[in-house]
């Protein structure tokens, strides 16, 4: 959580600095506790995003944005109970593959 926190707040001045999220093609957060919210930010700015990976991470509640990430091809939340939304909108047509083991707050209508 403090990651993603640190990289809402610092965004422009890594991009300043000459670092270059868009190029980021893998994200593995796994045993997070404090993460709530992955922002739709994520997406829109790391473009190249291929695969998310969020494991056992009780306090995640929603997914914003997964239908902005153009190049998602795997997403992968198991174990994050609370997890309710993945933002709405149709899944990215990447998505190969979708594990939502576990995540017993979503319901059938909220998954595409």
């Amino acid at each position: 959580q403090r990651a993603l926190a640190c990289w809402e707040q610092q965004a422009p001045q890594a991009l300043a600095a000459g670092l270059a999220p868009w190029r980021l093609s893998r994200l593995e957060l796994n045993e997070v506790n404090g993460l709530t919210r992955i922002h739709a930010q994520l997406f829109t700015t790391c473009t190249q995003l291929t695969h998310l990976t969020a494991s056992n991470c009780p306090s995640l509640v929603e997914v914003a944005g997964v239908c902005e990430a153009t190049q998602l091809e795997t997403l992968e939340l198991p174990r994050c109970a609370a997890v309710r939304s993945l933002g709405g909108g149709d899944a990215p047509r990447s998505l190969a593959f979708l594990d939502l083991n576990g995540c017993s707050a979503l319901r059938g209508e909220v998954v595409w």
